[in-house]
């Protein structure tokens, strides 16, 4: 007969996933972070200036804008470059499709009834 799952049971499961989940973040050794890039401080400092100039704005457009801004400017080290050309995708192929077999025997249309029995009666 199978247990059934039982208040003490399941308050003791759930503290062992507890206790096994921060174990395991304070055996981990924290990762430092990686410094900001040349675009991300440029998009911090000017997206700042933009949200200011621009209160009612939405910040799509500002991002827009300010990466505009960016392709021109002194501090992006690809700056003048063409932008890389950009591979299209290729279309995935359906996959096929696979018959079902049923295991009834298709029925006959109306038309093919009345053949059969006109032809056996004529037999």
């Amino acid at each position: 007969m199978p247990r059934t799952a039982t208040e003490t049971t399941t308050k003791t499961a759930t503290k062992r996933a507890n206790a096994r989940s921060t174990k395991a973040k304070e055996d981990k050794p924290e990762k430092a972070k990686r410094a900001p890039s040349a675009y991300n401080i440029f998009m911090g400092t000017h997206l700042k200036k933009w949200r200011e100039d621009n209160p009612g704005g939405l910040v799509k457009e500002g991002m827009a804008e300010v990466a505009a801004m960016w392709r021109d400017s002194p501090e992006n080290p690809k700056r003048g470059q063409a932008p890389a050309a950009r591979k299209p995708k290729e279309p995935k192929e359906p996959k096929a499709k696979v018959a079902k077999v049923s295991k009834k025997p298709k029925k006959k249309a109306a038309s093919e009834e009345e053949e059969e029995s006109a032809s056996a009666q004529s037999d």
